[in-house]
């Protein structure tokens, strides 16, 4: 999961599903927003935009102002691999860290 907070707008938050696809979601209410509690993010929000791929992915980390994305894909055949995203869900390259 990858929590991007717009300044003075509700928090996107962006999960990697075992349906292999990422969801970007925006948070439907906030309860104490000035925490830095995001256990709570994913469960009462809408899903904006959803990317599927055949490819389970494992970890998101979003540049800031959320213009490009990496994940990290969790497949046996690709040790190592990420993928490189420009938003809104655009797939540019994937790097083959190691092997």
């Amino acid at each position: 999961m990858c929590v991007y907070r717009p300044e003075g707008c509700l928090p996107l938050v962006y999960v990697a599903g075992t349906d292999k696809s990422i969801r970007e979601i925006e948070q439907a209410s906030v309860t104490g927003s000035k925490t830095k509690d995001t256990s709570n993010l994913g469960t009462n929000g809408k899903e904006l935009v959803r990317y599927d791929e055949s490819i389970m992915y494992s970890q998101l980390i979003a540049s800031q102002g959320r213009r490009t994305m990496f994940a990290g894909i969790a497949e046996d055949n690709k040790p190592g691999a990420i993928h490189l995203i420009k938003h809104p869900f655009e797939k540019i390259c994937e790097i083959q860290a190691h092997s």
